[in-house]
């Protein structure tokens, strides 16, 4: 089963290795979003979940524990690498969950796809992940292009 390099869009129809989360849990999540918004645009986000910082951070939904990317859809060409997104501020976890209106008139998300992160690394200009989707066993690297532009690559093999 060899790996492809695929966008967003691979996650729902159908590594390098990293080094291990170190605590008691040691998965998070990470979901991919469509964010439709009120002028009729649209654009992926894609949310990784840090772990959180204490027992208390971890039930605490307005805690702001997850990466997030604005990424615009790529062309249709499903082998083309996500070659551009946007790093957001860190968003509040309920993300994680959230479907429906946004408050502020900043539109409505729909879920796409949510995965388990076995492993993230994370500095000031680069990011790396091993992601498991239903559909796919994800490696995403990422690295910073400008001061919150970011190349996106995503390598996954299908699941069995």
């Amino acid at each position: 089963m060899g790996q492809t390099t695929a966008d967003l869009r691979s996650l729902v129809h159908t590594g390098p290795p990293h080094e291990p989360l170190a605590t008691a849990r040691k998965t998070t999540r990470a979901v991919v979003l469509r964010h439709a918004m009120p002028d009729g645009a649209w654009h992926h986000d894609l949310l990784l979940e840090r772990l959180p910082s204490s027992a208390q951070a971890a039930n605490d939904p307005d805690d702001r524990r997850l990466i997030a990317f604005r990424v615009t859809p790529p062309p249709h060409d499903p082998a083309t690498a996500l070659a551009g997104a946007t790093r957001l501020a860190d968003h509040r976890a309920l993300y994680l969950d959230h479907e429906g209106p946004l408050t502020r008139s900043r539109g409505h998300v729909r879920r796409l796809a949510t995965g388990s992160i076995t492993a993230l690394l994370e500095s000031t200009d680069d990011l790396s992940a091993s992601i498991t989707f239903p559909a796919a066993r994800v490696s995403l690297t990422a690295s910073r292009t400008d001061d919150d532009r970011w190349r996106l690559e995503l390598m996954w093999a299908p699941r069995p």
